[in-house]
């Protein structure tokens, strides 16, 4: 599946099952991505990518223990890619993209099954927020993946958004960055 490792002047938009689109946008008024991206890429891969005398897993093991509730829900909430493909059009997938990055359609169709499975209840997303948001406050020190002012900031920025969708009856909701 496509990756957003590279998260320069991403933007990120939350999708709910209403069919809404809504960009995320910061308590101060900027566009929120490369914050939640830097976080979520790191936080989602942490006990793959890094040793346990990194900082990098150090911190986010007290991240995790500092936690009441679940929030891996975040390993699987963000995908990042131009997608409006259903699974069984691969051929015209094809013909308007200039980057094919599937081997075969086989592997184009487990990628949209992995996007489709994204989705999840706007309920659980926002009571992890709101926890997220609650130990990054006690988190303090800076990182490159973490920064209490700007990633505080897009975490309550994805919060109010996520509030809107549910006002407007939304029941699931995913991710997008571009």
């Amino acid at each position: 599946m496509p990756s957003c490792e590279d998260a320069i002047g991403f933007s990120l938009y939350l999708e709910v099952n209403t069919g809404d689109v809504l960009q995320i946008l910061r308590p101060d008024g900027g566009f929120a991505g490369n914050g939640l991206i830097n976080f979520f890429n790191m936080y989602s891969n942490y006990e793959d990518h890094y040793q346990k005398d990194r900082v990098e897993y150090q911190w986010c093991k007290r991240f995790e223990s500092l936690t009441r509730t679940n929030l891996r829900i975040f390993w699987n909430i963000l995908y990042a890619v131009e997608w409006d493909y259903g699974e069984e059009e691969y051929e015209r997938f094809k013909k308007c993209t200039d980057y094919d990055p599937f081997k075969d359609e086989e592997e184009y169709k487990t990628a949209i099954r992995a996007i489709n499975n994204l989705w999840k209840p706007i309920d659980d997303v926002i009571k992890a927020v709101e926890e997220t948001l609650r130990i990054l406050k006690e988190m303090g020190e800076e990182t490159y993946w973490f920064s209490p002012i700007d990633t505080v900031q897009e975490f309550e920025g994805l919060l109010q958004t996520l509030s809107l969708a549910k006002q407007r009856y939304g029941k699931e909701a995913r991710l997008k960055g571009e």
